[in-house]
C-alpha cells in the first residue's frame, strides 16, 4: 500500500522559488510503508526520500555561493525532519540519527 507524504514547509529560511515569495511549498512523496520493514529497504526510502527532498530545495539560480549553498543545506534538513515527523517510523528516524548523528524534533 503506498502511502503519500505531503510535508508543508515553512520558514524563511527554506528556500525554493516559492520560499522567496514569503509562501510555503509542498513536497509530495509516496512510499510503501513495507519498505521499511527491512534495514535495506530503509536505507533505499531514506535515499530516494533525502534525494527527492534535495531536489525540492534547489536553487535554479546560476549563483552558487557559499550563503546560497548554506540555505540549501538549512532547507534540506529542516524538510528532512517535517518529513521524518509526519512519516513517524522509528525505523527511518534512528537511520538517520546514525547516519547524520542528528536527532529529530
Amino acid at each position: 500500500m503506498k502511502t503519500a507524504l505531503i510535508a508543508s514547509l515553512i520558514g524563511a529560511t527554506l528556500i525554493s522559488p516559492a520560499a522567496f515569495a514569503g509562501d510555503n511549498f509542498k513536497v509530495e512523496f509516496a512510499y510503501d510503508k513495507e519498505e521499511l520493514a527491512t534495514a535495506e529497504g530503509t536505507e533505499a526510502l531514506y535515499k530516494r526520500l533525502r534525494s527527492h527532498i534535495r531536489e525540492a530545495c534547489n536553487l535554479t539560480s546560476q549563483r552558487r555561493g557559499l550563503k546560497v549553498q548554506q540555505l540549501e543545506n538549512q532547507c534540506v534538513s529542516d524538510a528532512t525532519e517535517t518529513a521524518l515527523s509526519s512519516i513517524s517510523s522509528s525505523t527511518l528516524t534512528a537511520y538517520h540519527q546514525e547516519r547524520t548523528g542528528s536527532a529529530v524534533g
